[in-house]
Formats: C-alpha cells, sequence, structure tokens
C-alpha cells in the first residue's frame, strides 16, 4: 500500500501510514490518499484524483513492515520486537526532521535581523517607502528604508528562495519586488454541485482587488492556479517586472516551480501513462509567466495572516457569484 500527501508538511509517497499521519496531522487542509500502486500515488500527487477523497487508513499490527521504499523485504509484525523498534526508530526520524526545519527557519530570522541591524547602523535613514495601493510602488520590508543596498552581501530574500528554487523567470531582492497574496476556494470540491471561486489581494481598497466565479470545471486546484494566473496578468499590465506572490496551496507551487518541468519534457503525460489532469490551467498559467519574475511564497492558510484572509475571503464571495 502507498500512501501519497498532495499537501501536507513535507508532500511525497509513504509505505506507512504512521509515516502519512506525520506530515498530515494537525496540518491545515491535508491532502492525502492510499493506493494500491505507486503509479496511482504519483498520479494524485500530480494532480490527479479529487482531494476530496482523502481517506483515513489505519495501522495494522498484522501488516507486514516493509524497509525504506515500500519494496516489502522487511520484517513482519510478527517478528518479536522489530515492529515496535521500527516504529521508534521512524518517530526519532520525524521529529530529528521538525527539529531541522525550525533550526533552518530560524538561521533565515537572525540572517533577516542581522541584515536590519547592519542598515540601521552602517546607512543614513531616509523616509519609509509604501507601496501605493494605485501605482504598484515596491513595499520595504525593513525596519527602517534607506538610501543605499544593505552592506550584507547576503540577502534573506534570496537566500530563502534560491534554496528552495520558489522562483520562476530571475531572482530579485524582496526590497525590488510587489506583493500579492491569491486565493483559490471550492464548495463541495469533489462533488456534483461544487461551486469555485478566485480571490486576489493587492491592498485594502486597492482596485485590483479581485473575486470571480471561476470559469469550467470547478475544483480548489484550478481556482489556485487561475486566481494566480489573474495576478500575474494583472501585475503585467501594471508594468510590474518583480512580483512577490503569496499563496497558501503547496501544490500550486510545487508544481509551476519543480514538477511542470517534467510534466513538459514527458508530453504532459504522467508514469501512469495518463495525462495531468490540469493540463489546461497550467499551461495558461505558464504563458501568463512569460515577461515577469515571480517569487512564490508558502503561507500557511487560515492562521490569521491579513493578506492570506482577505484573499480568501474574496475567493469565497466569487464562488458564492454567477458567471457573467
Amino acid at each position: 500500500m502507498f500512501y501519497a500527501v498532495r499537501v501536507g508538511r513535507i508532500p511525497g509517497i509513504y509505505s506507512t501510514w504512521k509515516e502519512c499521519e506525520a506530515q498530515v496531522k494537525g496540518f491545515p487542509k491535508p491532502e492525502y490518499r492510499k493506493f494500491p500502486t505507486e503509479a496511482e500515488a504519483e498520479e494524485f500527487i500530480g494532480g490527479g484524483f479529487s482531494s476530496s477523497q482523502n481517506s483515513q487508513p489505519e495501522w495494522s499490527s498484522s501488516s507486514s513492515c516493509s524497509t525504506p521504499g515500500g519494496r516489502g523485504r522487511g520484517f513482519t509484525a510478527s517478528t518479536p520486537g522489530v515492529l515496535e523498534t521500527m516504529i521508534n526508530m521512524k518517530a526519532s526520524i520525524q521529529q530529528l526532521q521538525q527539529q531541522v526545519g525550525m533550526i533552518s527557519q530560524t538561521l533565515l530570522h537572525l540572517t533577516d535581523g542581522l541584515t536590519t541591524l547592519e542598515t540601521s547602523l552602517n546607512v543614513t535613514q531616509s523616509p519609509n517607502l509604501s507601496r501605493n495601493s494605485n501605482n504598484g510602488t515596491p513595499l520595504k520590508r525593513s525596519m527602517s528604508s534607506t538610501s543605499e543596498q544593505p552592506p550584507s552581501k547576503v540577502k534573506k530574500a534570496l537566500t530563502d528562495a534560491w534554496v528552495n528554487n520558489n522562483f520562476t523567470g530571475e531572482p530579485f531582492e524582496d526590497d525590488d519586488g510587489v506583493e500579492v497574496y491569491t486565493d483559490g476556494a471550492c464548495f463541495n470540491n469533489g462533488k456534483n454541485g461544487a461551486c469555485s471561486g478566485i480571490g486576489v489581494f493587492w491592498g485594502v481598497n486597492d482596485k485590483r482587488n479581485t473575486s470571480e466565479k471561476l470559469a469550467g470545471r470547478q475544483t480548489n486546484n484550478r481556482a489556485e492556479i487561475h486566481a494566480a494566473r489573474v495576478a500575474i496578468e494583472q501585475a503585467k499590465k501594471r508594468k510590474i517586472k518583480n512580483l512577490i506572490l503569496h499563496t497558501d496551496s503547496e501544490f500550486l507551487i510545487n508544481s509551476i516551480t519543480k514538477w511542470i518541468k517534467g510534466w513538459k519534457r514527458n508530453g504532459w503525460i504522467l508514469s501512469s501513462g495518463k495525462p495531468v489532469v490540469n493540463k489546461d490551467d497550467f499551461q495558461e498559467l505558464d504563458e501568463a509567466l512569460k515577461g515577469i519574475n515571480v517569487k512564490w511564497v508558502h503561507v500557511r492558510g487560515h492562521c490569521g495572516i491579513p493578506g492570506n484572509e482577505a484573499a480568501d475571503r474574496l475567493a469565497n464571495e466569487g464562488a458564492k457569484k454567477s458567471l457573467p
């Protein structure tokens, strides 16, 4: 059995429910399923199947316990002490992985703080810059804006995004980018009568803020894709070159920064031999990305982040509307 996590702490395919559970338990809006074959699990990760079909597999003490990779050469649960030892080892590994992630985040925050201190100490302050909601002027994110670049050559903005490969187009500094939040919503996702909407939030009372009904197939993933596409097209109309796009969809970020390369190379066919479910939608998004640099930033949904909450409200309102 293969456990596919499309949205969770660490998306991927796992060979046991225990491993899968560690990635989705307590995670907001997780998307995961179990499959009898690895090919089906890969298809789900790549956007196939409905996210509403999450299953809740249970651990069975009578099932066999495979080695990493799930190839079935491991011990059975009846082997004295082996199952308990393996479970404890996997739990320890997961705890270490979480601790490493926390340390990495802490390091990035410290780097950001150091840059801010260097700026404050070594350059002359100038009036703060703020992004005008109507002209798209970049928002300065440090504590004090300056007329010169910070002396540190290692910028947190580039470090973060380069390491995670979350740029499409050319990398840029956060100070040189304009921020936007996007979100997609779908009531009764994966069921008859589903209703989807998109939300784009640029700022309070910004005329570009968008709340629209999604045309075509009504799914949450399509709504996320087209919300981002609309924001990017709006940015290009305003001659914005560097866009910082915040979204709570890891599926969207992974698809457009990682998986799409393989899909194109394989003619938009998954390893299972089936076509990528949202091929047309991703092709539209890929076309919109020409001529603009985008930094894709994942934010946790429903955690009180003002921009994300605003985009979420716009998306939900859009889902309730009728198509023109």
